[in-house]
């Protein structure tokens, strides 16, 4: 598409009022809120690895405490946390 071409002069004189209307704000606000929750993820992490000798067995990593537990003990444990509000 030429620089000249009548679309691309009517996308250049609506996009600085498109940017003014709010949708990009919005955008912005949900990729910045989302980014938030990620990182309160990656900083109260919970890491469920299972060790393949012994599939009953998991290790569950919470707070850097190491713990062996059952699969079903370690899988409501983590559902706990990550359904928890607080």
């Amino acid at each position: 598409m030429p620089w000249f071409s009548p679309l691309r002069h009517s996308f250049l004189t609506l996009f600085p009022i498109w940017m003014m209307s709010g949708t990009v704000e919005v955008l912005i606000d949900a990729i910045v809120k989302f980014a938030g929750e990620m990182e309160d993820l990656k900083e109260h992490r919970v890491r469920i690895y299972e060790i393949a000798n012994a599939p009953r067995d998991i290790f569950f990593l919470w707070g850097g405490q190491w713990g062996e537990l059952e699969t079903d003990e370690a899988a409501s444990a983590a559902a706990q946390f990550l359904t928890d509000d607080t």
